[in-house]
């Protein structure tokens, strides 16, 4: 996998082009955009949200001025997206930006003419929201995940700390919205990179511990977990970073967010990085541009953060090159 530079917002006023000098010539318009997610909204400060916001307002749309966000969250229940993605067609929303693919697709069957800006899709393509990355077709484009690379990323690294690593379990929820293709390939991959695979499912928040304890048992005994990217267990994290440290397995997730919350190692795309893409996205669309004639981009910055507490806490010293090679080591 290649290592992109970060954007700047200077690159994402490229990609938004002319829409900020619009703005400007509209002084009376005031843009509406939905925010729909399945997560639970976070009780302290929102730094991704701030930093969209810092975005946009660098693209001439500013919250109080000239935009308003109406923001709708699942609080990790599935089953209420489609009635929120119907909420914020009725209030005529001039855009939505979906947040995972769950929110994408609700967003996708409640109208297929307001534009959709999507981020945190693995595989857009397979899950039907376009036709192609570089040209999507429709109402829906935006950022999409880097791919399977990530996983062999992530394997590397949890080696790095457990050096003979060979049984790895993988926490999923069956009930997300992923095309079998998705989900299978996901499967296939790790075998291949020498790892056994310990499949367990939380479907709700409830059936989180059970998982964990799942994993005492002797025939299915895991060395390190695995966290899928799924919108109930980034409303969990904290509680998934407790079970993890309590069952004594070293966790690796996709986003920092779950090593702030007290997990081990994260290795994924940066999530400032992806703000930023979504608000030149959003700034262009409201300029007018067509979003089935914008290309879907991947990120292009990636993040390693390691907790050290939580390392010590499972009586593992993090290596020198794991030291040299994090952008960040928290706790």
């Amino acid at each position: 996998m290649q290592r992109r530079s970060i954007i700047s917002i200077a690159g994402a006023s490229a990609l938004a082009g002319l829409p900020f000098a619009q703005a400007q010539q509209q002084p009376g318009r005031v843009w509406r955009i939905g925010v729909l997610s399945t997560t639970t909204p976070s009780a302290g400060p929102d730094r991704l949200g701030d930093v969209f916001q810092d975005a946009l307002r660098e693209l001439g749309f500013e919250v109080g001025r000239n935009l308003l966000v109406e923001r709708r969250s699942a609080e990790g229940r599935v089953d209420r997206l489609p009635g929120l993605a119907a909420e914020l067609v009725g209030l005529k929303v001039d855009l939505i930006f979906a947040i995972a693919a769950g929110a994408v697709l609700a967003a996708q069957k409640a109208t297929s003419t307001t534009p959709i800006v999507m981020a945190a899709v693995l595989d857009p393509i397979e899950y039907g929201f376009a036709q192609s990355l570089a040209r999507p077709g429709g109402n829906i484009t935006g950022v999409s995940l880097f791919g399977y690379d990530i996983l062999g990323k992530q394997i590397e690294l949890l080696r790095t700390m457990i050096p003979k690593l060979s049984r790895v379990a993988v926490l999923s929820n069956p009930a997300s919205p992923v095309p079998l293709s998705v989900a299978m390939g996901v499967l296939a991959m790790l075998p291949k990179l020498g790892v056994t695979v310990v499949s367990v499912y939380a479907r709700t928040a409830a059936e989180i511990g059970p998982a964990f304890a799942s994993l005492k048992v002797a025939q299915v005994e895991a060395e390190a977990i695995i966290v899928g990217f799924d919108g109930l267990f980034y409303g969990q994290r904290e509680r998934i970073a407790e079970l993890a440290i309590k069952a004594r397995l070293p966790s690796m997730f996709y986003l920092r967010q779950f090593v702030d919350a007290g997990g081990l190692i994260s290795y994924g795309e940066s999530g400032v990085d992806t703000m930023r893409l979504v608000a030149g996205f959003v700034a262009k669309i409201l300029g007018g541009a067509n979003p089935g004639q914008l290309p879907i981009q991947q990120p292009t910055k990636f993040e390693l953060v390691v907790n050290a507490r939580t390392a010590l806490a499972l009586d593992l010293k993090i290596p020198a090159e794991l030291r040299l090679r994090a952008d960040e080591v928290v706790g």
